[in-house]
């Protein structure tokens, strides 16, 4: 069995918020080194929420042109309206990605036959594969399997899915429940604690925020897992668990990431999108204890 660990990656933008390309490139060929499995640029990790549909196009041309194909890329195409999602998502798989990631529209309360109309349409309208987004403390949906199950049934560019639930419990009906139908459709989780619970459920990996910062502990868990040493499987587990209270410490982590990412070495700007751009010293110290408990920075 092959596993996955996708990277949604940190936006690196400049002191006047701009994308910085050049240290995009840089963040993607450390991860490529590091035998990351895939990328999911856009993400809630990349700040998706800040930047025109020709600045994201700009950064994933650039993701596709370094990757070279040597893993996928997935890229973060949805937007609260259709017509900007299709319209990102149509240049994206013209640009060449291996899929797009969307997020069912937020803001609006929505119920599960607005989703599976969402999703749906997207299916209809586009000719790639759409993984779905699922993350409900974001939308305030949480998508059901039975509406995955109707999209999957009838459209099969509907491929698979990122399931962001702290119950893990969740993720399991969606593998259980799917992949009797549709075995090649893909079931990765949103919490990078959750890897050990995917896979032994059925599950394809993880879509982990965790891997922009150390991506070699994600290639041994994989290497590990799919050499059944599971020793080894579960001394990384308790290292990931003791990273997990990381998140705690900010809603929008991507600035802290950046943070701990130049702790490791990186010389990138640690600027985040307003208003997320401010983090406190005791915040800093507090991440980089966590971060020392589990890690050695030499």
């Amino acid at each position: 069995m092959s596993y996955k660990i996708i990277s949604p990656t940190v936006t690196i933008i400049d002191e006047n918020g701009k994308i910085d390309l050049d240290a995009n490139k840089k963040v993607i060929e450390f991860l490529l080194m590091n035998n990351i499995g895939g990328f999911a640029p856009f993400g809630s990790t990349g700040e998706f929420t800040e930047f025109s549909n020709d600045e994201k196009l700009e950064l994933i041309k650039l993701y596709v042109e370094v990757v070279g194909g040597k893993v996928p890329v997935i890229a973060g195409t949805g937007n609260i309206n259709l017509k900007n999602t299709l319209d990102l998502s149509k240049k994206a798989l013209d640009a060449g990605v291996d899929g797009l990631l969307i997020l069912p529209p937020f803001y609006y309360a929505m119920g599960q036959e607005e989703a599976y109309n969402w999703y749906a349409r997207l299916a209809e309208e586009l000719d790639g594969d759409i993984y779905i987004y699922n993350f409900p403390a974001r939308t305030g949906l949480n998508i059901a399997p039975e509406t995955i199950e109707k999209l999957v049934r009838k459209y099969p560019n509907i491929a698979g899915i990122k399931d962001t639930v702290d119950n893990a419990e969740n993720t399991k009906a969606i593998i259980y429940r799917i992949k009797k139908i549709k075995p090649d459709f893909k079931v990765y989780s949103g919490f990078d604690n959750q890897f050990v619970s995917n896979i032994l459920s059925g599950g394809d990996g993880n879509i982990s925020a965790f891997s922009n910062i150390v991506p070699e502990i994600w290639a041994s868990w994989i290497k590990a897992a799919e050499e059944k040493d599971f020793n080894k499987v579960k001394r990384i587990q308790q290292m990931i668990d003791s990273l997990m209270p990381l998140y705690k410490i900010r809603p929008n982590f991507s600035k802290l990431f950046k943070i701990l990412m130049n702790k490791r070495g990186f010389n990138i700007s640690t600027k985040s999108i307003f208003p997320f751009d401010e983090i406190s010293e005791k915040e800093v110290e507090l991440a980089t204890k966590i971060f020392s408990s589990v890690i050695d920075w030499e």
